[in-house]
Formats: structure tokens, sequence, C-alpha cells
């Protein structure tokens, strides 16, 4: 995120917001507006936390059955053996 020029004429210890998704700042934000945008990264926190999770679960087809998927050296050297699917 760039700052420009303004950022440099901020006094030095102001609080403020940067919001990277819109690339905003918020200068002396109010503590309601300081206890929102924690909440907020909070919630993304989680959310990035769960994501990885579910990423870390075996794959399922439709009808439930479960799938290892990786390069060979990931999956079980029995099913590499039989010459399973991964």
């Amino acid at each position: 995120m760039a700052g420009g020029p303004g950022l440099l004429a901020l006094a030095s210890g102001m609080t403020a917001i940067l919001d990277g998704s819109t690339g905003r700042r918020y200068c002396d934000p109010s503590p309601g507006d300081i206890a929102s945008a924690e909440a907020w990264r909070a919630r993304q926190r989680r959310q990035a936390e769960d994501e990885a999770r579910e990423r870390a679960l075996p794959a399922r087809t439709r009808p439930g059955t479960r799938r290892s998927i990786g390069p060979p050296h990931q999956t079980s050297p029995a099913r590499r053996h039989r010459g399973d699917p991964a």
C-alpha cells in the first residue's frame, strides 16, 4: 500500500487505520472505529485459519468417497503398489 506525500505530513505517533482492501487511511479513529477494525481483523484471521484447515482435509467425491490428492510421494505406498487412483 502506497502512502503518498500526505503520509509524511501526519504527526508522529498519530493513530490511523489503514484499509488495504480499499487503499484508504483513517486518521485519529474513534475508540469504536478501532474496536470495529480489530473485530474485522479477527474475523479475517479466523476465516483464513478455517480455510487452511479445510484445504488440509482429504478430498471427497460426490458419493462421499475419500481420495488422496497430491504428488505420488504424498500418497499411500499401498495405493501406489496396488495401482489405485490417488
